[in-house]
């Protein structure tokens, strides 16, 4: 086993940008976490809101292309 020493203010200072960078990844995913049900779009909404019929909603569903709402 190695053991490796370094200075109490160097450790703080890795500490401190550890911490800043699990909070930046908390912050980004916390825009992400929630997929509760009144996010989510029904059939009529998306067809309104790309301005396309049931049908072609269900065409592009069939051949496999993706339509997500952000």
């Amino acid at each position: 086993m190695e053991v490796i020493n370094i200075e109490a203010q160097t450790f703080e200072a890795m500490m401190n940008r550890f911490e800043a960078f699990c909070d930046r990844v908390e912050s980004l995913c916390g825009d992400h976490r929630d997929k509760s049900l009144h996010r989510w779009l029904d059939n009529q909404d998306v067809c309104r809101i790309l301005n396309i019929s049931k049908r072609t909603l269900q065409t592009y569903r069939d051949c496999c292309l993706s339509i997500r709402a952000y």
